[in-house]
């Protein structure tokens, strides 16, 4: 049985899973290793304290079929991020395989997709794609059910790390 999460309650356990980051693997940070290594631990964490989901690293199933973001998705949010959705759609195949850093789910159906995670390193210079995906990941119009996203902007330094929670499509 999967526990209905409130946004308060997963923002305490994803901030302590942070805290364990830093303490047990801090020299990920430190030396600027791969964002996938650095995931891939942030979700062992995440599971530890979210046992009645899956945690998955880089997942692409949308159900039984490959999941996609589909260009006429990005176009909802024209106005938000102005010329860049073209760009975006330039840089990636129009429905391309989407692949979150981490979900926290249900695998085999879309009723229990408690959030999404994208993350960043500090020296990344371009968040906006991946705040793009969150949006939609969370949106209800697309399909995907997530009731929440989190952007995850992470520092060597614990105190500059930056969380950004979305919602409907929206940040919240």
């Amino acid at each position: 049985m999967c526990k209905n999460y409130n946004i308060e309650e997963i923002e305490i356990l994803v901030k302590n899973a942070l805290d364990k980051l830093y303490h047990n693997d801090r020299y990920l940070l430190e030396h600027d290793a791969n964002e996938q290594s650095v995931t891939h631990r942030l979700a062992i964490y995440l599971e530890d304290v979210f046992f009645n989901y899956n945690v998955d690293c880089e997942y692409n199933r949308y159900v039984d079929d490959p999941k996609r973001l589909k260009e006429k998705s990005f176009k909802k949010y024209d106005k938000l991020f102005k010329c860049e959705i073209d760009r975006f759609i330039k840089e990636i195949d129009a429905d391309k395989l989407a692949k979150p850093d981490i979900i926290l789910h249900k695998r085999g159906n879309n009723d229990h997709n408690l959030f999404v995670i994208e993350v960043k390193k500090s020296n990344s210079k371009d968040d906006n794609y991946d705040r793009l995906k969150l949006m939609i990941f969370t949106d209800k119009d697309y399909g995907l059910n997530y009731k929440y996203g989190l952007f995850i902007k992470l520092d060597k330094e614990r105190e500059l790390n930056k969380l950004c929670w979305f919602s409907d499509g929206k940040y919240i």
